[in-house]
């Protein structure tokens, strides 16, 4: 899965990078326009299929248009548009995918459509039938709940159903926490796709998970542009929610202003209670976090023009994102486009690094 821009990754460079791996099915993006891009960064070198998720619906022509354009395969999620795909004859232009709902209530067809969508593939010959059919877990990291047990129920009726096809369909459902609990919810046996997500980009799918080798793919830094002295009963930031204390900074405290605010994933949530770090020093964010500025804690050595880390190898995205109230999905696609996202030196041992470059106000 490469949508959102890989995650926050960028795109273009992951896919480069992914479309070299072996056993690749495919690229996996939610919207049309990620579809659009994955392909022209892939061009002449990948020519497998990009499944577009959601962003297909509600299915039209002009969709399809699209689609067939820059080489692109739908997820059919509904009986309406199932009927537009097969009487616009999509089914011989275009790959395309179904997708049922087992118990998440998102997107997909009920299984209570199942026999109606069956009699409607039945109108065609062998070679018009989907590349694939797919269901999505709510709780995938919890085996044992009484959800996740009904969707299963769901993914055997479903299984049997694209087994008695004339023809080979692939069956998937596994998402990164899905593929960490392959054994309880036998994956293997269960699915012909796996489709990790946050697990790509070296993150556990859910809090606590065994890391099972995983590093962090990206690290994320941003840059001290000043650090000056804050005197005794001085407030700090919009709203002056932090003031240096007379009786622990008697002298006054060193403070330091850092190029990266909410407008580049670094989120309001976290004011006053994240971090970076300076090595393997925590520098707690000071007041509100304003939207390209941040004001830290000075320790460690810290200088100006010195980067400071925000995620990487070594840092725990769930704890970082805790302090925001979140998760690292939603850390990591909150990076914004002015985070530049470089190609790492060889030497540093990453893939990348993401470094918000910023000037002195």
């Amino acid at each position: 899965m490469v949508k959102a821009n890989a995650y926050g990754h960028g795109a273009p460079w992951c896919v480069g990078v992914l479309s070299e791996a072996p056993r690749l099915y495919g690229f996996g993006v939610a919207a049309l326009e990620e579809g659009r891009e994955v392909r022209e960064s892939v061009r002449g070198r990948f020519r497998g299929r990009i499944v577009v998720c959601s962003g297909a619906e509600p299915f039209t022509d002009e969709v399809g248009e699209y689609c067939e354009y820059y080489g692109l395969d739908p997820v059919i999620a509904s009986v309406e548009g199932l009927d537009t795909f097969i009487r616009g004859g999509w089914q011989k232009r275009l790959g395309y995918h179904l997708k049922f709902n087992t118990g998440m209530n998102r997107m997909g067809m009920g299984l209570e459509r199942l026999a109606l969508v069956e009699k409607k593939l039945k109108t065609l010959d062998a070679e018009s039938l989907p590349e694939s059919v797919m269901t999505h877990f709510a709780m995938a990291e919890d085996a044992a709940h009484s959800v996740t047990r009904s969707q299963l129920a769901g993914v055997d009726e479903l299984r049997a159903w694209v087994d008695r096809m004339p023809r080979k369909v692939l069956f998937h459902f596994a998402n990164s926490a899905s593929i960490w609990n392959e054994r309880a919810l036998e994956v293997v046996k269960r699915s012909d796709i796996a489709r990790p997500g946050i697990s790509l980009y070296g993150v556990p799918p859910w809090a606590g998970a065994k890391a099972r080798g995983l590093e962090a793919v990206a690290k994320v830094q941003y840059r001290v542009l000043q650090i000056r002295q804050a005197n005794p009963g001085a407030a700090i930031g919009y709203g002056a929610t932090e003031v240096v204390r007379a009786r622990e900074f008697p002298k006054g405290r060193d403070i330091a202003v850092i190029g990266a605010g909410y407008a580049d994933g670094f989120l309001r949530a976290m004011s006053g209670r994240g971090k970076v770090f300076k090595g393997n020093t925590a520098l707690r964010v000071l007041g509100r976090i304003s939207m390209d500025l941040t004001v830290i804690e000075v320790a460690g050595g810290l200088k100006v023009s010195d980067w400071v880390d925000f995620l990487g190898p070594g840092i725990d995205p769930w704890t970082q994102s805790e302090s925001a109230g979140t998760i690292p999905y939603e850390l990591l696609t909150s990076l914004s486009n002015r985070v530049e996202r470089l190609e790492n030196e060889p030497q540093e041992g990453l893939l990348w690094k993401l470094k918000r470059k910023a000037k002195s106000d």
